[in-house]
């Protein structure tokens, strides 16, 4: 049996949250253009880093009910932008990346 190795929590309007988590078949995805690394579902590492991001939301749109979910999310790779050796590598490789 495989096991989640990282629990990742997601912040968004109730409605959302709410159909992610009694329909399996849903994800709430998020495509802005220039803000993200990509069109996907953006998880935080911690509750603590969701619900500042949920305060940001909502001083933003107060008249908007939100909510945070959590999931089990299993991982064979993880982009930690934390991690000083991977931010270096990224770093140096991301421009070489962007020009080809």
């Amino acid at each position: 049996m495989i096991k989640p190795n990282v629990v990742g929590y997601h912040c968004n309007d109730f409605h959302r949250c709410h159909k992610f988590i009694s329909s399996k078949d849903y994800l709430i995805i998020s495509e802005e253009d220039g803000k993200w690394l990509g069109t996907g579902m953006y998880f935080w590492d911690n509750v603590a880093n969701a619900n500042f991001w949920m305060g940001k939301k909502k001083r933003e749109n107060p008249c908007k009910t939100y909510g945070i979910v959590a999931a089990n999310i299993f991982l064979d790779r993880l982009l930690d932008l934390r991690d000083i050796d991977t931010v270096s590598y990224t770093h140096l490789t991301l421009p070489t990346i962007l020009l080809v």
